[in-house]
């Protein structure tokens, strides 16, 4: 398994694309997102209509790796109403997606839904823009404005 995108969210950040270090970083603007809005697709998509961006964090997110892994395992939990005081709920999902031997620390189910809920954050995206990103300085202050704004209308990042 690997970390993987809709194949369109590739083009719709073309215009970005050159000022972003890795393709993970648009998976993670897309990924946050999601996790904000603490919505995921319903399934799977389809092998043939993503990408496949790395098998592991790149680069800096190596160091952030653990804390995206621990920040998808509370929104999932949140979202799932499983109480961090109903230990053999908490104990079983957590084992079901970690694997810390994988290169991105997470099971293939844990990569299976942490794309569905970076899939859903694209997704996300073209309902929060009428167009694509065209500059890197504009789009960011808008992102982290919706971004908040999701986060506070949810309970999944406050602690």
């Amino acid at each position: 398994m690997a970390f993987r995108i809709k194949n369109e969210a590739k083009d719709w950040f073309k215009y970005i694309r050159p000022h972003m270090e890795y393709d993970f970083d648009y998976y993670y603007l897309c990924l946050m997102a999601g996790m904000a809005k603490r919505e995921k697709t319903p399934q799977d998509i389809p092998q043939v209509d993503t990408t496949e961006l790395t098998q592991d964090f790149p680069g800096d997110y190596r160091l952030r790796g653990r804390l995206i892994i621990a920040l998808l395992i509370k929104t999932d939990l949140e979202a799932m109403g499983i109480k961090l005081k109903e230990r053999a709920a908490l104990d079983a999902h957590i084992h079901r997606l970690i694997e810390p031997h994988s290169a991105s620390g997470l099971s293939s189910e844990g990569e299976r839904l942490v794309n569905r809920y970076a899939n859903r954050g694209f997704e996300i995206l073209l309902e929060w823009f009428d167009q694509r990103p065209r500059n890197l300085e504009i789009f960011l202050p808008l992102y982290k404005q919706k971004l908040e704004y999701a986060i506070n209308e949810n309970v999944a990042f406050k602690t």
